[in-house]
């Protein structure tokens, strides 16, 4: 209901008449009904008159007003002026004429389900409608109307740091899906091998638990070391360590995780550098096993986003938000309590134009709408210590949010986007010990299947300081899967979904791409997606299966990892080979690819059995590593058919690199080169019956 002239609070001097009396008294229309469109059966919802626009409010201005408003510095004018309208076409305002007059419409379309914001839309075509995300303050009086709120610049402070624990016990006590994932974390059995003890915040020192240990809860730290930790504990100064840790002498992060911790109400902290002897093999493995418990049972995880060293820290104030306009707002009249007459209360808006370039879109992007992974979204470590956790506190370079398995919200009380965020593990594989058994090509196995390899993506994008961690980084989140997925692991793919696991490649980007090599020292198969470096992709197909698996198996480095890094690893298929040769590189959907001629003898071929010159094979392969470009004897292995034939270009295994994997007694042993796929449209499946009867052979991919 708009606010009448009697009760209007004063005008600012920053503000018009016309505009305080209009659009500000109408509350920006944000109390109206929301704009929208209405159908119009004949043209289309995107061809309709202007006049179909409906919704908000709606007020006629002419051009040379609006202009001396915003030259006066009227904010509403000058924001209309600057983000809602070409202003040199409204200069020469020609095509107004006979009529000097504009009309905009100011209001908001929360039908859609986006947090509160405000759409402002203007007449003749004098540019397109805008929409600007709405913030106010906490304890400002417009708060009961916008729902997003402004950024805590000075994120260390104890009351934040309160809302941040408030936010944490919300979770504990009220989350239905974070308790089931973690039934018996307070259990003597689920406590990490060392602890830090927080109780004095001067004086620190390590713990060893054992099952004398009273259960209590524990904070866990995932953070960028950003090179060397001359602080991490030792064989030769453990002992020290655990009489006395002088918190004075640490790097930033570590002195800023010990303040939140002790924030939180919580005595202990659990790190890596810390807690971990890193100079002894034995208890790196034994902890490096346990990583999926030590996330997913701390009591929460600080995830110190915006760091991009150990040296630097978390806590600093963050920089205030960058808004197009700085708003008051009449706040509309309570339903009771507030009578006739009585002066409307005024609050004051942020609007931040999500369009706008001119603002910093980190602005809008990691306040209330989205997930900022900072420094720690980078490193391949990380992503697992994101997703084990049942909740974390991110502190990114612009706010301060709670993850957690049931939500993600930015502490304070601003919206959060979740579409956004990390991707999420299946319900399944959320169960404390589960026993999980997913009848295999079930909706709910696809779509665990599903979220295994959108994580695989987002992990292969990612860097690590030791390259040979590419297993061992990942081993906490296939142990998630494992119930699902397994039992049988293999460098990265599962037994029970081999064939179409081996469909993945390396996204190469465009020709101006550096080049991948094979890695210096051996870390995985060549088969696995672990053996390459970059961002991949893959493929699941569901059709028919044109080769067997007869064998497989790797070889651990330690036992105790059984998730983790390998020394070898074979497979042995039942498969058709084709001779084949590149035959050129093109551009295919914005990556680099090459073309695939298939030979038998020195005729071109189509799997050996049908030539067409009409119609050319639609043929690719996406080459794992640049060094193989120089080949020249390889064979396609068909794998599956969906469409089109799916399969895998290798080659004898006879350099040095692969040689050390070779199993003993293999006459016909090979190492992948390239993931191909051949397609003639409806002719694909002729050419697999004339194919049917080529003898298949057995292989031995390593």
């Amino acid at each position: 209901m708009t606010i009448t002239s009697m009760d209007l609070p004063s005008k600012p001097p920053s503000i018009c008449a016309s505009a305080w009396e209009g659009v500000f008294a109408a509350h920006f229309g944000l109390t109206s009904d929301p704009i929208g469109r209405d159908w119009h059966p004949r043209w289309g919802l995107n061809r309709l008159p202007r006049d179909e626009w409906t919704g908000g409010y709606s007020y006629t201005v002419s051009a040379s007003a609006l202009l001396k408003c915003a030259r006066t510095n009227c904010l509403w004018c000058g924001l209309l002026v600057k983000n809602c309208v070409n202003e040199d076409l409204l200069r020469r305002r020609s095509f107004l004429w006979p009529f000097d007059r504009i009309d905009v419409q100011v209001g908001t379309n929360t039908g859609s389900g986006k947090p509160l914001g405000l759409f402002i839309r203007l007449s003749h075509k004098l540019g397109d409608p805008q929409w600007f995300s709405m913030y106010t303050a906490e304890d400002d009086p417009a708060a009961r109307w916008i729902d997003r709120r402004t950024r805590l610049p000075n994120i260390g402070a104890p009351h934040v740091l309160a809302l941040a624990k408030s936010c944490v016990e919300q979770c504990v006590h009220n989350h239905p899906r974070c308790q089931e994932a973690i039934p018996h974390a307070n259990e003597p059995a689920s406590l990490p091998t060392r602890l830090i003890d927080c109780s004095d915040s001067d004086c620190l020192r390590i713990l060893e638990t054992n099952s004398h240990t009273p259960p209590e809860p524990y904070v866990a730290i995932s953070y960028v070391w950003g090179g060397e930790q001359p602080h991490r504990t030792t064989m030769a100064n453990l002992a020290r360590y655990m009489v006395r840790l002088d918190n004075r002498d640490l790097p930033q992060t570590i002195r800023d995780a010990v303040r939140v911790t002790r924030a939180l109400g919580v005595r202990f902290l659990w790190m890596d550098s810390l807690c971990i002897i890193q100079d002894c093999k034995e208890d790196m493995y034994r902890e490096l096993a346990r990583m999926r418990d030590v996330y997913r049972y701390a009591y929460v995880t600080i995830d110190a986003a915006s760091s991009s060293s150990v040296k630097d820290g978390f806590l600093q104030d963050r920089r205030p938000l960058n808004a197009n306009a700085m708003l008051p707002f009449i706040c509309p009249r309570e339903p009771t309590g507030q009578s006739a007459g009585k002066t409307a209360r005024t609050g004051m808006v942020y609007l931040v134009n999500d369009g706008d370039n001119t603002v910093d879109q980190r602005d809008v992007l990691t306040h209330g709408d989205g997930h900022d992974s900072g420094y720690t979204g980078g490193r391949g470590w990380c992503l697992q210590e994101a997703l084990l956790s049942t909740r974390s506190l991110v502190f990114t370079s612009e706010t301060l949010q709670l993850r957690c398995y049931t939500e993600t919200c930015n502490v304070g009380g601003a919206k959060h986007d979740d579409e956004r965020s990390l991707p999420r593990l299946p319900d399944a594989t959320l169960l404390h010990d589960a026993k999980v058994h997913v009848e295999r090509d079930s909706d709910e196995w696809k779509d665990i299947y599903s979220r295994w390899w959108n994580i695989i993506r987002d992990y292969s994008g990612r860097s690590l300081t030791n390259p040979s961690d590419k297993l061992t980084a990942f081993a906490g989140l296939a142990q998630m899967f494992a119930p699902a997925l397994g039992p049988d692991y293999l460098a990265g793919l599962w037994r029970s979904s081999l064939l179409t696991d081996l469909l993945w490649w390396r996204n190469r980007g465009t020709t101006n791409a550096s080049a991948v090599r094979h890695p210096e020292k051996y870390r995985a198969p060549s088969w696995s997606w672990a053996s390459v470096d970059g961002p991949l992709s893959s493929t699941s197909v569901s059709g028919r299966a044109l080769a067997e698996v007869v064998a497989c198996s790797v070889s651990l480095q330690s036992e105790i990892l059984p998730f983790g890094q390998v020394t070898g690893g074979s497979i042995v298929l039942r498969a058709m080979l084709f001779p084949c040769e590149w035959a050129g590189f093109h551009r295919f959907e914005g990556r680099l690819t090459m073309s695939v001629k298939l030979m038998q003898g020195a005729e071109c071929t189509v799997l050996g059995g049908l030539q067409s010159r009409s119609l050319p094979p639609d043929t690719h392969a996406r080459i794992d590593c640049d060094d193989d470009l120089a080949l020249q004897q390889m064979w396609f292995v068909p794998l599956y058919h969906q469409i089109a034939v799916h399969g895998l270009v290798v080659t004898r295994a006879e350099s040095n690199t692969w040689e050390s994997a070779r199993s003993e007694g293999s006459n016909e042993t090979y190492r992948r080169v390239a993931y191909g796929n051949i397609s003639l449209g409806r002719f694909t499946s002729r050419i697999l019956d004339t194919v049917a009867p080529y003898p298949t052979s057995e292989i031995e991919l390593v």
